[in-house]
């Protein structure tokens, strides 16, 4: 039961890590490389993080969906496009990356509890 549990957790991450992912390459597909990047880059590594602590991996999950965090926010600062858009683009870039923080943070166990969570 533990295992469906763990899944049904995280079954509703990956249906929206893998919309923001979606949300990202139609972005890039219109010449948008400055929002592109943090959404696709947030979304891919929010995907795979999930995919990874579902599977009972919390650690390598929380540190794969911090770096891809901090590499979206690098991504919507470097990315934003000179002119009147630039503060809205690093804006958005920093929210998604605080949001992929947050959600790393708080759906990933801390390692103290991931043992005492752990059968045996």
């Amino acid at each position: 039961m533990g295992n469906r549990m763990r899944l049904a957790r995280y079954a509703a991450a990956v249906v929206v890590f893998t919309l923001m992912t979606g949300v990202g390459a139609d972005l890039l597909s219109r010449r948008a490389p400055g929002l592109a990047g943090p959404f696709l880059i947030a979304g891919v590594s929010g995907l795979l993080g999930s995919v990874t602590a579902a599977s009972g991996r919390p650690r390598p999950a929380r540190w794969t969906m911090l770096t891809g965090a901090a590499a979206a926010a690098a991504a919507g600062v470097v990315l934003a496009p000179d002119g009147l858009d630039r503060g809205f683009v690093i804006g958005a870039g920093l929210l998604v990356a605080a949001l992929l923080a947050i959600f790393a943070l708080l759906a990933t166990p801390r390692a103290k509890q991931a043992r005492a969570d752990r059968p045996g």
